[in-house]
């Protein structure tokens, strides 16, 4: 047999030259198919390689206005803002008629009420408000609304008298029994104010009793007495002598706070704040529950939120969901997940795949680490894929030779320099996403950012992102190198800043950033005692208003469920701090019309109502 392709192949040299061999072998061929740019002859003459651009040259669709107004609508109900306010935008450029320069004013109307841009919303509405407008019923209904959250915020500001000229605006086509309701309430709060402010025997009721179950020593006594000190800077700020503030030390361990809890218990206390961690709340759940005490807990976990727990702490799933919004909202349509294989990192992750595929984002790797380890080459060799890059190598290596054990120096210089190349060539990162979210501690993300960098993983080559843990000056040790440009969700830094000031300058010292939690805490439960006219009793029932509360962590509602939602800033990481790219709104934005168009009839509507009547 081997004589026989001797003679074959002694043969095919005298019938042609090397080049044509080279060109028709069917291995070359085979290697060709698989390497074409090795073959072609601007590979041979050192010419540059063509950009992915020339060689694919795609074409966009070109979309028309209706399909701009779809998407526009679509993005709007998702969320995502920056993208709902390019097709906008694109619709009223592709058709200048009437009829979408209305539309464009009345979607840019409902942009600006998501934004939390509350005074351009009730401008803008102005616009779309007429006699003959189609928008008229609901751009009124919503303009009223806003004016409601306008004065909300400016009566969580104390500024009364703004707060009354925007309850003065209200002024619906069609009031419902909840804006009614939250005009009632923002009314009756402004009555509240004007009495604790002007007059000199105010209706303080019956005492309140809350209990502080914080750490005071143990592990985390400094964290605990930072606490401490801004739940009473809360109550200083907000004087009232019947509110009665009781510290109760948890010892850092889950008896201690047991023991803590048996004695807020014992003192008949009207509410417990704390404790910190999440073992810590388990720990008193069962004693809480049985004497009717309501909870608001500083942990996070909200696997352990009931209607008698309420979990205060910045909860995981809300920061992960805002998180998969942000690549969203970037247009971008791969991401993958690196996360601490821990409870945190994997209900971060998970929670995170979820909404990323709700919104359209292929997730196209996960990968775990260890929390404790400060070496994530194993993790980041997974990420990047290079045992698959490796075979790929070995593959185009095992071929080149192939062809050069039957053509020996015939080879063309192209394929022999290449097989030089792959005798020492390393596998290069396969990183096959646009974004990479990463919920990682603040001290572990500079050494895990280094790491990134090796792989084509870094700032400079994928876009990423990371969760509130990132809000803390440690990120930026090494100048913020190989995360520049990466963003995170967290509170508004306006809200925060005010309180730190306010702290440093009444201890002379520096709040730490948990702390304003306990005093949230406080701010919250004073502000319904008051709303409650002063009956302890009737406190938590204050706690589930529609429109929540504003707090130093922004606007901060409790669900009955024993959740807490929160808004979030959009930091993005610079060299040494970070700058808001997406303000929080001051109050929780209007729900928006169903459907949007209200031209449109609900699908409710026509199954009952197919005469269109």
């Amino acid at each position: 047999m081997f004589l026989k392709d001797f003679f074959l192949f002694s043969l095919l040299l005298i019938s042609t030259s090397h080049f044509v061999y080279a060109q028709e072998d069917p291995i070359s061929g085979l290697i060709e198919n698989e390497f074409p740019l090795l073959f072609s002859e601007e590979a041979s003459t050192g010419a540059i390689e063509p950009s992915l651009s020339e060689v694919i040259s795609p074409t966009a669709p070109v979309l028309t206005p209706a399909e701009h107004k779809a998407l526009a609508e679509e993005y709007l109900k998702k969320g995502l803002l920056s993208l709902a306010l390019t097709h906008t935008q694109s619709m009223k450029d592709k058709d200048e008629s009437e009829d979408y320069a209305t539309y464009y004013d009345y979607l840019i109307s409902l942009i600006y009420t998501q934004q939390g841009k509350f005074e351009s919303a009730y401008t803008q509405f102005d616009k779309v408000i007429g006699f003959n407008s189609p928008f008229n019923k609901t751009a009124k209904n919503l303009q009223a609304e806003v004016a409601l959250n306008l004065a909300w915020i400016a009566l969580n500001q104390d500024n009364i008298d703004t707060a009354a000229n925007w309850l003065r605006q209200y002024d619906p086509e069609n009031e419902t029994r909840r804006l009614e309701n939250k005009k009632d309430y923002i009314q009756d709060a402004i009555n509240i104010k004007k009495i604790n402010l002007f007059s000199e025997e105010k209706p303080y009721g019956r005492p309140l009793k809350v209990a502080l179950l914080l750490p005071l020593s143990g592990i985390y006594q400094d964290i605990g007495l930072n606490m401490l000190e801004a739940a009473q800077l809360a109550l200083f700020q907000q004087p009232n002598p019947n509110i009665l503030l009781y510290p109760h030390d948890t010892q850092s361990t889950e008896i201690g706070a047991r023991l803590a809890a048996q004695k807020a218990i014992s003192d008949k206390a009207n509410i417990i704040l704390g404790p910190l961690t999440a073992s810590h709340t388990k720990a008193i759940q069962n004693y809480t529950q049985s004497a009717g005490i309501p909870v608001l807990s500083f942990s996070s976990d909200d696997t352990i939120a009931n209607r008698y727990t309420h979990i205060f702490g910045h909860q995981k799933s809300i920061q992960a969901k805002k998180a998969a919004e942000i690549i969203a909202d970037l247009d971008i349509s791969t991401t993958a997940v690196l996360a601490p294989n821990d409870v945190y990192g994997q209900t971060m992750s998970q929670t995170f795949q979820q909404k990323a595929i709700a919104l359209g984002v292929s997730v196209t790797q996960v990968v775990y680490f260890d929390p404790k380890s400060t070496d994530q080459t194993k993790e980041l060799k997974v990420l990047a894929q290079e045992q698959i890059a490796l075979e790929k190598l070995v593959d185009e290596k095992s071929l080149l030779e192939r062809e050069y054990k039957i053509v020996g120096e015939a080879m063309n210089d192209a394929s022999l320099t290449r097989l030089e190349e792959l005798e020492t060539l390393e596998p290069m990162p396969i990183v096959d996403f646009e974004a990479l979210y990463l919920p990682s501690s603040a001290e572990k993300l500079p050494l895990i950012a280094s790491q990134l960098a090796f792989y084509d993983m870094d700032s400079s080559h994928v876009q990423l992102v990371g969760s509130a843990l990132w809000h803390n000056e440690n990120i930026y040790k090494n100048k913020g190198e190989y995360i520049r440009g990466a963003f995170f969700p967290a509170p508004s830094n306006d809200l925060l800043t005010t309180l730190k000031g306010a702290f440093k300058q009444h201890y002379d010292k520096n709040m730490l950033p948990i702390s304003s939690l306990a005093y949230d805490a406080v701010k919250l439960v004073t502000t319904a005692y008051v709303y409650s006219d002063y009956r302890p009793n009737r406190l938590t029932d204050e706690f589930y208003r529609e429109d929540g509360y504003l707090l130093t962590n922004g606007p901060t509602k409790l669900l009955k469920n024993g959740l807490t939602e929160r808004l979030y800033d959009v930091y993005e990481v610079r060299s040494y701090d970070h700058v808001s790219r997406q303000s929080t709104p001051l109050a929780f934005p209007p729900a928006l019309p169903d459907p949007i168009d209200p031209q449109q009839k609900r699908s409710f509507d026509n199954f009952f109502n197919p005469w269109g009547f």
